[in-house]
């Protein structure tokens, strides 16, 4: 079944990029897409779809990790996830200090993500409505200024408990 639904799928309108683009050629592919398609396992901040949201077209992600803050159905279509362990990249344990555990994956099934590209594409009209709202989003709340003046604020919070500990203790 679910190779039936990836080839029901396979359309000369979709267009998949890997690699590099230059900021140019991102702008030109975005402003003739009309879904960004973000799989990602793991992510820290989520820029490539926040770029993509700002200029109003709206991702199909998980909400894994970074990603949580973008995983709103009303800007996006969400894509659920499974956790899973993130092993396998044996090159990388020198770094890891010796170890194989590199900590969870958000694993997508591959069903869930043809699901969510196929209502992307039979829905357009609820499509552009998620890609304005995206862009109101980030204009409003998902810019990387933003995100950078709530983690500044949590921290600030943070340290001012931490003090008020502190000085408790010294009493």
């Amino acid at each position: 079944m679910h190779s039936k639904l990836i080839s029901d799928f396979t359309s000369p309108n979709i267009v998949i990029h890997s690699g590099h683009l230059s900021h140019d050629s991102l702008l030109s592919l975005l402003s003739t897409s009309n879904c960004f398609l973000f799989p990602s396992s793991g992510e820290g901040f989520g820029l490539p779809p926040r770029e993509a949201m700002s200029t109003g077209i709206p991702t199909i992600s998980t909400s894994f990790a970074g990603l949580n803050d973008i995983s709103d159905d009303a800007i996006g279509i969400t894509v659920p996830y499974t956790l899973s362990s993130a092993y396998g990249y044996d090159h990388l344990v020198q770094f890891n200090n010796g170890s194989r555990n590199f900590g969870l994956w958000g694993k997508i099934s591959v069903w869930d993500l043809s699901r969510a590209m196929l209502s992307a594409v039979n829905d357009q009209s609820l499509l552009r409505q998620k890609g304005l709202n995206a862009a109101k989003w980030i204009r409003k709340k998902g810019s990387m200024i933003t995100f950078l003046d709530r983690l500044k604020m949590s921290f600030e919070g943070s340290l001012t408990q931490l003090e008020k500990k502190n000085s408790s203790d010294i009493i």
